[in-house]
């Protein structure tokens, strides 16, 4: 269970409502992209994979779904599945990239920048001020720190007027192919639906989860054959 330590960005009153990335590996964090939202005893039905740590990824899986039960009965707004899907998917994105610029430039590209200061002349501070302390806990977007961290009982700007409304159920064939087509001997992941198709490193498991999440966003925002697009996603990833 994360710790919410003083200088943690997002105080929380309940531990539980956490989430931080950083915090899990890479094979947890890609068994929580596809298992979150899912009761516990189906999550944990079957033997997790030997990287995944049951006691790490328990109160998340607990936590959300405690979580949508509030607000499927009681009308709780929180945070909602795809705010944690983006946070798992920006954190692998982004540590794919850091890992990718450290094996190209050692010497300049450290391997968590973000636990180095830049100074005005570009030169890096391990620990300076402003940067993450202990542990990766952020990244810079036009050189403003954003952190991983997310807290799950907060909602995003106006949820609460859009928590009744929620789309029909698409109607699509039977037939439709509903699982991603990974070929491991070359690399490359294919949306079953209109062939988008995603290369990764077939000895780097950080590179196919990258590729997996990248695959998410494409099946949620596809704009051909929408419905079919997120049946796919609702059968891989919910």
């Amino acid at each position: 269970m994360p710790e919410v330590l003083s200088s943690d960005p997002i105080p929380v009153s309940d531990t539980r409502d956490l989430f931080d990335p950083p915090l899990f590996n890479g094979a947890e964090l890609a068994w929580l992209a596809a298992s979150v939202g899912q009761p516990p005893v189906v999550a944990f039905k079957e033997v997790l994979p030997p990287a995944v740590n049951v006691k790490a990824v328990r109160p998340v899986i607990e936590r959300v779904y405690e979580l949508m039960e509030l607000e499927r009965h009681e009308g709780e707004p929180w945070a909602g599945l795809g705010a944690i899907q983006t946070a798992i998917t920006t954190y692998l994105e982004k540590a794919e990239q850091w890992r990718q610029a450290h094996r190209r430039s050692p010497r300049s590209s450290p391997r968590h920048p973000s636990m180095f200061m830049l100074d005005t002349g570009r030169r890096r501070y391990l620990g300076g001020i402003g940067s993450d302390s202990g542990r990766v806990r952020s990244y810079e977007v036009d050189g403003e720190r954003v952190y991983f961290a997310i807290a799950l009982n907060v909602p995003p700007e106006g949820v609460a007027d859009f928590v009744a409304d929620r789309p029909v159920a698409p109607t699509v064939p039977l037939d439709v192919p509903k699982a991603i087509i990974v070929d491991t001997t070359h690399g490359v992941m294919t949306c079953p639906v209109c062939k988008f198709s995603i290369n990764f490193e077939v000895d780097a498991q950080s590179s196919r989860n990258v590729a997996r999440m990248q695959m998410a966003r494409h099946l949620k925002n596809a704009k051909k054959e929408p419905d079919w697009h997120r049946a796919v996603y609702a059968h891989e990833f919910s």
